[in-house]
């Protein structure tokens, strides 16, 4: 599977989605067709399966960069700076193109076995680490959560997820309103302790 991906990486890379051939694939990694089928169902499998782990690396950088938002921040209040201005950044046309490939690979991974092992696997390492990451800032005074840190975790993520819904409405009050409601949802989920 490794060897497929990275030749039909640098076959997105030079051709893109539309011009991306499964044939020249094949010949670069000397892998056969029908295992490509069998791991991928199909080109467009295949396709979102390279989206998907580039979109899992983006999703690590996030988790790592949290990380050291919360083992730098001086206090709750800087915590939940930072948090607003996280829910703000989604705004705008890149964020809705980042959560439109998110929900379509979501999509495809309920046709294709494989994708849904790797995405799994990985939402499963991704809510643990997140989950650390809480934990360092519940160790640091930050927070004092009234939920499970992991169900903190897990709602986190969906709410940043579920943010497609509100993409629909193509409205930047609502997507502002929704900005707010997500920082109220978590800071109070994690009991962010300000000084105030």
């Amino acid at each position: 599977m490794d060897r497929v991906i990275e030749f039909a990486r640098a076959e997105l890379a030079e051709h893109g989605p539309v011009g991306f051939n499964l044939d020249r694939v094949i010949a670069a990694s000397e892998v056969s067709r029908g295992s490509i089928y069998h791991h991928f169902g199909n080109r467009a499998g295949l396709i979102t399966a390279v989206e998907a782990i580039d979109l899992l690396a983006t999703y690590h950088e996030g988790n790592v960069a949290t990380r050291r938002i919360v083992e730098e921040a001086a206090s709750g209040d800087e915590l939940l700076a930072w948090l607003s201005i996280a829910m703000q950044f989604g705004a705008g046309e890149d964020g809705r193109r980042a959560r439109a490939r998110r929900i379509a690979t979501l999509a495809a991974a309920e046709q294709i076995p494989a994708l849904r092992e790797v995405l799994a696997e990985n939402q499963r390492n991704g809510v643990d680490y997140y989950a650390a990451t809480l934990q360092i800032a519940r160790d640091r005074g930050l927070i004092a959560p009234i939920l499970d840190l992991r169900a903190v975790a897990n709602l986190i993520q969906s709410l940043l997820v579920g943010r497609a819904l509100v993409d629909l409405l193509d409205d930047p009050d609502d997507d502002a309103t929704w900005a707010d409601a997500a920082v109220g949802a978590i800071s109070h989920a994690l009991g962010i302790i300000s000084a105030h």
